[in-house]
C-alpha cells in the first residue's frame, strides 16, 4: 500500500464527495496556477497527478499513516501514546499527496490566525513523528494559505519549529489564497450603542471586517 492509496482509504468526508460528484472528473486534478503556487512554497514540484482531499481529519491521518508504516500489524490495538486519536473533528482544510511526498494546508480567508490553534495543529503533528509515524522517505510540509501573509505566529518559548513547517527564515511556510477583497457578514447588533454585540437582541449586515 502507498501514501495516497492509505489516506484514500479513510477518506469518507461527504463534502468532499458531494464536490467531486458535482465537478465530476475536472475535479481529480488541482489548478495547475494553484499548484505553482503551492510548490513555491515548498519548494517541490507538485504534479498534475497529485491527490488531494479536503477537511482531512487528523485521525484518520494517524491510521492511513500507521497503515502505511506497519502494514498487517496497524490493525492491532495501539497505546494512545501522545495523544494521537482524540476523537474530534480537528482536521486539515486541504491535503495533497502524491509518491512519499504530504502536503497539510490550513487556511484562513476573513479571520485572523491565532498561535494557540496553530499550536494544536502543530503538537498533533509532532506527536506523529514521536510515534515513528512519519519515517524519512516521507517528505512532510505543513502550509497555511491565506490573502495575506500570517503574523504573530511564533514557536513556545525555547523552541524552533520544525524544518517542515518553515522557511529558510524560519517563518511558516505560506502561499496566497486568492479571494475577493469585499464580503458582508451579518452580526448580532445593539441598536442602542450602534455596534456589534454577542448580547444583541437585533441583527444587522455589516462589511466583513473585524468579528463580532
Amino acid at each position: 500500500m502507498d501514501l495516497v492509496e492509505a489516506l484514500k482509504s479513510f477518506n469518507r468526508k461527504e463534502r468532499f464527495w458531494l464536490i467531486r460528484n458535482a465537478l465530476g472528473p475536472a475535479s481529480e486534478t488541482l489548478d495547475e496556477a494553484f499548484r505553482r503556487r503551492l510548490q513555491q512554497a515548498v519548494g517541490v514540484e507538485v504534479p498534475a497527478t497529485a491527490w488531494w482531499a479536503m477537511d482531512y481529519h487528523l485521525d484518520w491521518l494517524v491510521g492511513a499513516l500507521t497503515m502505511l508504516a506497519r502494514g498487517d500489524a496497524a490493525f492491532a490495538s495501539h497505546p494512545n501514546d501522545h495523544r494521537l486519536v482524540c476523537g474530534n473533528q480537528e482536521d486539515m482544510d486541504l491535503v495533497v499527496a502524491f509518491d512519499r511526498t504530504l502536503v497539510l494546508i490550513e487556511a484562513k480567508g476573513d479571520t485572523a490566525w491565532s498561535n494557540e490553534q496553530f499550536q494544536g495543529k502543530v503538537k498533533r503533528l509532532e506527536g506523529l513523528q514521536a510515534a515513528g509515524l512519519m519515517p524519512s522517505p516521507l517528505r512532510l510540509f505543513f502550509v497555511l494559505t491565506s490573502p495575506r501573509p500570517p503574523v504573530g505566529l511564533v514557536p513556545k518559548e525555547g523552541t524552533r519549529w520544525s524544518p517542515w513547517m518553515c522557511d529558510d527564515h524560519e517563518r511558516p511556510l505560506f502561499f496566497p489564497l486568492e479571494m475577493p477583497t469585499e464580503f458582508w457578514k451579518v452580526t448580532r447588533w445593539d441598536d442602542e450603542r450602534q455596534q456589534p454585540s454577542f448580547a444583541g437582541t437585533r441583527w444587522k449586515i455589516v462589511p466583513s471586517r473585524g468579528s463580532a
